[in-house]
């Protein structure tokens, strides 16, 4: 699903553009610097009063559809085996390592 979401997304020109994250046109938008040095009254007056009124919604009518797709037993336990064996192992391990420890241990 993730690639064909991908996909999906790269035949948009998704985020590529600055208008998925502002109406505003790039040379409308303000420096940094200019932004910093506006009294705020005017940056909210002039930048974030104004809405998306003016933008047509986003058309994601043709996006791909999430399907569920169970996995059986068989192949779940599979995938699940090299995890579940390094577990076993890193218990044998540690215990190996606490009881040596344990048994050179003087105890008085």
């Amino acid at each position: 699903m993730s690639l064909q979401k991908s996909k999906y997304m790269r035949s948009k020109k998704a985020f590529s553009s600055l208008s998925y994250f502002t109406w505003w046109r790039e040379r409308e938008l303000p420096t940094a610097e200019e932004l910093w040095n506006m009294p705020k009254e005017v940056a909210e007056a002039k930048y974030a009063k104004e809405g998306w009124k003016s933008v047509e919604p986003l058309d994601l009518s043709d996006m791909p559809v999430f399907e569920l797709k169970s996995e059986d037993v068989v192949s779940s336990v599979k995938r699940a085996m090299p995890d579940l064996l390094i577990l076993v192992l890193l218990n044998v391990i540690f215990f190996m390592g606490a009881y040596t420890a344990f048994m050179r241990a003087d105890v008085r």
